[in-house]
């Protein structure tokens, strides 16, 4: 014999389905939004400004020594996604042209480095290399920045000594 409910049974028990649904999409969007990871990403063009293809990306975690390779593609450009927090270096290369290294490459938390690098066409060995400085952000509208320990410390704070 099947049970039957009553309207009011079933609109409670949607209402309460609706709420847990709800709570798991917020509790996942704010996880989401706790990023603890940075990324490379950049074109790679010739002296003439044309973009290569299938050039090869290579990061190196200074502290670690982990590597992170990285293709470009049709349109020259790299993703290196999914770094850890640190300091990197960068080499940029493709058969018959120079590499391109980029040295003490900051990245921190949350955040996309652009490094762009023009490749030459070379003798083979010949090597360019880039101390990479804090660059201007223009490619993203988005406000963010890293509070240093330093700066908590500084903090002042309201009725405690």
């Amino acid at each position: 014999m099947q049970e039957r409910h009553s309207p009011k049974a079933l609109a409670y028990r949607l209402k309460s389905i609706s709420w847990m649904l709800f709570t798991i999409c917020i509790t996942g969007a704010i996880c989401v939004a706790q990023i603890d990871r940075a990324a490379f990403t950049g074109t790679v063009t010739d002296a003439t400004g044309a973009v290569i293809q299938h050039a090869e990306v290579q990061a190196v975690d200074l502290a670690t020594g982990l590597k992170s390779e990285a293709q470009t593609n049709s349109k020259g450009v790299y993703l290196v996604p999914g770094l850890a927090v640190g300091t990197y270096a960068v080499t940029i290369s493709h058969q018959g042209f120079g590499t391109v290294s980029f040295q003490n490459v900051l990245l921190e938390v949350g955040l996309t480095r652009v490094l762009n690098a023009q490749l030459r066409v070379s003798v083979p060995g010949e090597k360019i290399q880039v101390e990479a400085a804090q660059p201007l952000e223009q490619t993203s509208p988005e406000v963010s920045g890293v509070i240093t320990e330093q700066q908590i410390k500084e903090i002042p704070i309201n009725g405690r000594n």
